[in-house]
């Protein structure tokens, strides 16, 4: 069982504790990574996610013919979303 909160709910989080600190640019960003993790992979707690869904969603982005860089950075957002809310 996974009390994580899920995806969504930690970009909610993510961003009530951050948000006041950072542009716009950075609202948009991670609420558009996470709209791609969801489409690829659903919306889990955020423990759910394996390696294997790691890049599974690797591979998605590369698919909808996204750059190196911006799949690095879309998962540098997810990082960052997550890491903040686990602590």
């Amino acid at each position: 069982k996974h009390d994580s909160p899920t995806l969504l709910e930690a970009v909610g989080l993510y961003l009530s504790l951050k948000a006041n600190n950072d542009s716009p640019t950075v609202v948009l960003a991670s609420k558009r990574s996470a709209r791609y993790v969801v489409e690829a992979l659903g919306n889990r707690p955020i423990t759910a996610y394996s390696s294997a869904d790691a890049a599974a969603f690797r591979d998605h982005l590369i698919d909808r013919n996204l750059s190196m860089g911006s799949v690095k950075r879309i998962f540098a957002s997810i990082r960052s979303i997550i890491k903040l809310v686990m602590r």
